[in-house]
């Protein structure tokens, strides 16, 4: 049986789904592709299953909405999002390289990878990190816009969002949007609990309709966001008039142009006394919810919960101002709970935005991102991209997403892949690619609106000392200084640096393929599907994947896996090694006559060189190999002529045994 080539995989979860990534030493010959089975709860090696694919072999002519098992439609990479789990759920995977035998696909269960640890798909306890899906396009949202049969997919999508029950409000909700509910309706149905919030943006009927259940228990600062000198300016005006006319205890702060009283949060209260708060970037309106892509985290720090009741009645004094007693208060700062710090704005100096610029440019392993429109100058996107090539961080991993266009015009979505800079349209990704290539699946909406909303940024999630950067706060200078926001920094924290970064992974994963899809178009040649070529893995196994599979999955990059190009090249390395090895050996012998010195430790090194060179059947890589290394090496003038040409000569001698 031949030698197992070693493999590592590993799996990742938050509360709604997992991500699993995978590498092995070396390419494995013949491999076009990988089987990705499950194990749930349960069940036992024998009964997983394969997950499935959607995309299948060029070529092929797959029906509407079709996938197949991976074992049929292999997934060509090494990372895959689970999404077909729920909430509780216990999982672990394995990948098992598939060939090509003939026609069909066939299992190389010699290679399959062990199991990963086992994950559950949950939140954390001190931390609860929660996230909607917020993503209209998708197959899923398609399939089930289909089945409601209406011809106008928009009217009909916002008519069935106000529907807190149907199929689609619960995708796009996600886990976030079903807590936020359990919270409400906790609130309501205990006497001894109260909340304290401050809002930037309210419309969302059901979460009202809980509000006024909630009563004289909830007080409310109802802000707006000013977005023109005009007076005109409070887009919760109607909410507003409505919601004095209940038994809520309304504050209003209605703040003038260049100003955006931004926060999102609930003070949670029992009998008075402050014990958790409900944080991030959900607006708690309609889109919010459900068509942005968001998330909250509650944390369950009694200290915390005061900080934010003490900013509340900070905010609730300052009435439509910003008075100077305000801003002092912010700059001062929080003093740190259990490596947590909270920043709320605005501040003197942009002291919150130094702190969090200093944790960044501390980063050791890789920082992943979402921003929402921070700004051009000075913001935590410029310090995070200005870390990309700085000596010393070459493997430094830098990844994430930047809306920055809220209009949804030229460049909305700005991509840092794998730390290179990739800027796109919203019809560049969908759906004009998916339409192009993809005719078996599902037309998809087209947004013309917000996508990514979150303003988070994950520091090492993977290493020792991880960072989570989170809340209302945009993320730059507007916000640290003109904006009411709110900044929370969580240190030392593995599980919930992880969970953040299954989200942003999987976030970018689904809006980047769309984007690569749509580039590949633009070329000679489009993408068409699953290739039947071996030869797809050796790109993976080289250069910004490499790197992304080592910040994902810990340890050092083999050799084997940074130089290989495809499973025929074994003979470069050979050659240029053997090269090289004698062009030393030749400069250091000055006194000798140089053909004589050279010509005996080259032959020899040929005779070793040609033997494998055979059983790999390489000549190209082999000669251009041993070329380089003596022109690189090989430089003593008495020398330099001799090693030449017997270094070409062995190179020649060794991939001339193909014939």
């Amino acid at each position: 049986m031949p030698t197992q080539i070693n493999s590592v995989i590993k799996a990742y979860a938050n509360c709604d789904h997992v991500i699993v990534a995978w590498r092995y030493d070396q390419l494995i010959p013949n491999c076009i592709g990988f089987a990705l089975y499950k194990k749930t709860q349960g069940e036992t090696n024998a009964t997983a299953e394969p997950l499935p694919n959607r995309i299948g072999f060029a070529g092929q002519s797959p029906q509407p909405g079709e996938q197949r098992p991976s074992t049929e439609w292999p997934i060509q990479r090494f990372t895959w999002t689970d999404y077909d789990v729920k909430y509780n759920d216990t999982v672990s995977y394995m990948v098992v390289p598939m060939m090509m035998s003939g026609t069909d696909v066939a299992k190389d269960t010699n290679n399959a990878s062990g199991w990963s640890t086992t994950v559950t798909v949950a939140t954390g306890k001190d931390y609860e990190a929660y996230f909607n899906r917020g993503i209209i396009s998708s197959q899923f949202m398609s399939h089930q816009m289909a089945n409601l049969q209406a011809s106008d997919k928009s009217a009909t999508l916002a008519t069935t969002l106000s529907n807190e029950d149907s199929i689609i409000t619960k995708f796009l909700g996600g886990v976030l949007a079903d807590h936020l509910f359990s919270e409400l309706n906790a609130v309501i149905n205990d006497a001894t609990l109260s909340i304290y919030s401050s809002l930037y943006e309210l419309n969302d009927g059901n979460v009202i309709a809980a509000f006024e259940k909630i009563g004289s228990r909830l007080n409310l600062v109802l802000a707006n966001g000013a977005f023109s000198p005009k007076d005109n300016n409070d887009e919760n005006a109607d909410l507003r008039a409505q919601l004095h006319k209940t038994d809520i205890n309304i504050f209003d702060r209605i703040v003038t142009s260049g100003h955006f009283a931004h926060n999102k949060f609930m003070v949670f209260c029992k009998n008075g006394t402050p014990y958790k708060v409900w944080t991030g970037s959900t607006n708690l309106t309609t889109n919010g919810l459900y068509t942005q892509v968001n998330n909250a985290v509650i944390i369950n720090n009694p200290a915390v919960a005061q900080w934010y009741l003490d900013e509340w009645n900070q905010i609730k004094t300052a009435g439509n101002a910003y008075p100077a007693s305000y801003i002092n208060y912010n700059t001062g700062g929080n003093a740190t709970n259990n490596n947590m710090t909270t920043w709320f704005a605005p501040v003197k100096g942009f002291v919150d935005l130094a702190a969090a610029k200093t944790l960044i440019d501390n980063a050791q392993q890789g920082i992943l991102f979402l921003f929402f429109n921070p700004g051009t100058k000075d913001t935590l996107y410029n310090e995070v991209v200005g870390q990309i090539g700085k000596a010393g961080k070459e493997n430094l991993f830098v990844h994430g997403i930047m809306n920055q266009d809220p209009g949804g015009n030229k460049t909305p979505l700005v991509f840092i892949h794998k730390g290179n800079a990739q800027t796109t349209d919203y019809d560049t990704i969908i759906p004009k690619a998916i339409k192009g290539e993809f005719s078996y699946w599902e037309n998809e909406i087209t947004p013309k609106m917000v996508t990514i909303h979150s303003k988070v940024v994950v520091i090492d999630p993977f290493g020792a000392n991880p960072v989570v950067i989170t809340g209302s706060h945009n993320l730059g200078p507007k916000a640290s200084a003109k904006n009411d926001d709110n900044m929370n920094i969580i240190q030392g924290n593995p599980s919930l640096a992880m969970q953040y970064a299954v989200n942003i992974l999987a976030v970018y994963d689904h809006f980047h393929w769309r984007y690569s899809l749509a580039q590949n178009i633009k070329g000679a040649t489009g993408y068409k599907g699953l290739s039947t070529d071996p030869n797809w893995m050796a790109s993976y196994m080289a250069g910004s994947v490499v790197n992304e599979l080592a910040f994902m999955l810990g340890g050092s990059v083999t050799a084997a896996v940074t130089n290989a190009t495809s499973a025929n090249t074994a003979a470069a390395p050979v050659a240029k090694k053997a090269a090289v090895s004698a062009a030393k050996k030749a400069a250091k012998k000055k006194a000798a006559p140089a053909k004589k010195v050279a010509k005996p430790a080259v032959k020899k090194a040929a005779k070793k060189v040609a033997k494998k060179a055979a059983a790999k059947k390489a000549k190209a890589p082999a000669k251009k190999a041993a070329k380089k290394a003596v022109k690189k090496i090989a430089k003593k003038a008495p020398v330099k002529k001799a090693v030449k040409k017997v270094a070409k000569k062995a190179a020649k001698k060794a991939a001339g045994a193909k014939k």
